[in-house]
């Protein structure tokens, strides 16, 4: 998207330092005719942009979200970790698409269900609620 956003940019301020050519007789003519093409090509390579950057993404980007995810210094994902408390649990192969983000990093043998699912089970974590617990 952000290729897209940077290409958009760049094709606006070409388009506004070309703009003086409007009012050259002539030349407006043969510059209109260019817009259309230019317009035209410009969705296109934008569109062809958005689509190859979306199709190394699979299964629903959109909905599946981890709580928390490490990366190292150049961005590269290191691990996921997903909270679990209230009855919230693994939905629409949630864990699958988290291990398959991870092999795609290049860790080996991801299993993020197993190893980054935080809980009161695995937190230790759900102790006695009463107004003096939480002042020791």
């Amino acid at each position: 998207m952000r290729e897209a956003r940077n290409a958009i940019g760049k094709k606006a301020a070409k388009k506004v330092a070309t703009a003086w050519l409007k009012f050259t007789p002539v030349v407006n003519v043969i510059s209109t005719a260019y817009d259309v093409y230019d317009l035209a090509s410009t969705g296109y390579d934008i569109y062809k942009m958005v689509d190859e950057k979306l199709l190394k993404f699979k299964g629903n980007v959109y909905e599946t979200f981890p709580d928390l995810a490490i990366e190292d210094a150049d961005g590269k994902l290191k691990d996921i970790y997903d909270f679990k408390f209230d009855g919230d649990r693994y939905r629409n192969s949630q864990d699958e698409l988290y291990d398959e983000a991870m092999r795609s990093e290049g860790v080996a043998n991801p299993d993020v269900k197993q190893n980054g699912t935080v809980s009161p089970k695995t937190c230790e974590c759900d102790g006695a609620k009463s107004p003096t617990a939480a002042f020791g």
